[in-house]
């Protein structure tokens, strides 16, 4: 199961302040040192840590949601796709699964009218 994102940022103030180890904050949070460490890379290599990868499953994902996915990564070549996807905690198969239940869906309602 993934941290909640204020117990993230939680831990990052704390390792960003310099007044304690990662050690003293491991225990503090009941936290691993290798998992700080990478909430801390992924931090420092831009700017912000992935709040979203364990946070939220990909069938939790509103209508909304799916549909704002499939226009950011509509224009996107294979390679930008994937990174995007790693960023948004889903993979490339869902992206594809959703765009067919957008399609189908349009179909439906193209049909009864």
């Amino acid at each position: 199961m993934g941290h909640s994102i204020q117990i993230k940022e939680a831990v990052l103030q704390k390792v960003l302040s310099g007044n304690k180890t990662h050690d003293e904050i491991s225990k503090e949070f009941g936290i691993g040192r290798s998992t700080i460490g990478k909430w801390l890379r992924e931090y420092r290599k831009g700017g912000n840590i992935n709040l979203t990868s364990k946070e939220k499953r990909p069938r939790d994902w509103t209508s909304e949601e799916r549909v704002s996915a499939l226009l950011a990564t509509g224009s996107m070549s294979s390679e930008e796709s994937a990174s995007w996807c790693r960023k948004n905690g889903i993979f490339i198969h869902h992206l594809k699964q959703w765009r067919q239940d957008a399609v189908s869906g349009m179909a439906t309602d193209f049909k009864r009218q």
